[in-house]
Formats: C-alpha cells, structure tokens, sequence
C-alpha cells in the first residue's frame, strides 16, 4: 500500500506488460501521452513503438525477458498526437521474482535529453563549419603575402617590386578585414 501513491501518480509511465507485449498494467502517467489507462490496457506495447527501430527493439526486448532486470533500454513510444516521444526503461523480470511471464517496464520520458544531444550536435557541426570557412578566410590572405614576400625576395624589376608590394598591402588590408569581423563576431 505504501508504494501504490508512488507508482500511480510518480512521473515515470510504469508498464507491466507480458513476454509478447500485451500491456496489463499501466500508471496515472499515460496521460501525459495522450491516453487513458482504459485504452492502453489490453493493447500492444509494440504497436506504439517507431517502427523503424521495432524489429531491433523486438529483438532486445526477447533478450530482456531472460534477465533478471535490464537498465536504460532507450526507444520511442507513440503518443495519442501521432508524435513520438523518446524514453527510456528499466524493466524488473516478474518470472524471476514472482513466476510470472511479464515485466515491470519504468519508462522516463528522455525527449528533452535527445532534444538536447541533438541541438548539442547541431552546434558543434556549426562551429566545425564556421572554423573551416574562417581559416580559409584568413588563410587566403597570408598565403598571398607569403607568395609576393617570397617574390620580392628574389630581387624582382622596380615595377614588379611595386606591384608586389601592392598586393601585399592589398592582402593584408583583407587579412585586417577578417579578423575584425571575427573579433566583432
């Protein structure tokens, strides 16, 4: 009795569901999907999983059914609004503790997390790309006077020593560009 408050109206959606997936038992939670415990009750958990991942999910889920309890087994649960939220179980075995063919699934909604991961990812390729682009930005630059100093080491005519010398003048002002765009960036 103690326990009952806390599995009905805990945050986490507690399944219990048997070895082929009828869903026997689910919390006060559900309906932060979308349902009611009256509809879910009797349906198949498999029927609400993404469907590209069920064939790996059916797999891991045969696996779990010999074990004693598993940890953080991630998947996507459809919800009443045909979206798809991603959670994660830990799943206790009944067989093992009670002689049933079913398992206690504690399913945490980790949507944000994966929203998060996602946007983390976004970021990061960003930034990879921004660095790329200003390091040919400024590479152009110093490369062209690299080029016309090494040039004008060679003892060139007046006129090609002036041209040269504008053309460094000319890359270095670019150079000056960038890096103030990038400090004001």
């Amino acid at each position: 009795l103690f326990f009952r408050p806390v599995v009905e109206e805990g945050s986490d959606v507690i399944f219990i569901v048997d070895y082929e997936g009828l869903i026997l038992y689910c919390n006060n939670a559900i309906k932060d999907l979308g349902y009611s415990e009256s509809f879910i009750i009797g349906k198949n958990f498999f029927d609400f999983i993404e469907p590209s991942i069920l064939p790996e999910f059916k797999k891991n889920f045969d696996q779990i059914t010999q074990k004693r309890f598993s940890e953080s087994v991630e998947f996507q649960f459809k919800c009443k609004d045909k979206s798809y939220a991603y959670f994660e179980f830990n799943s206790i075995n009944l067989k093992q503790k009670d002689g049933l063919d079913g398992l206690i699934l504690d399913c945490r909604d980790i949507s944000q997390r994966k929203r998060d991961a996602e946007e983390l990812l976004r970021a990061q390729k960003a930034k990879e790309l921004f660095l790329a682009n200003i390091s040919h930005e400024i590479r152009t630059p110093i490369n062209g006077i690299a080029g016309m100093a090494d040039l004008l080491s060679q003892n060139p005519s007046a006129e090609d020593q002036t041209l040269y010398l504008k053309a460094i003048k000319t890359a270095a002002e670019n150079l000056k560009v960038i890096i103030n765009d990038i400090l004001d960036l």
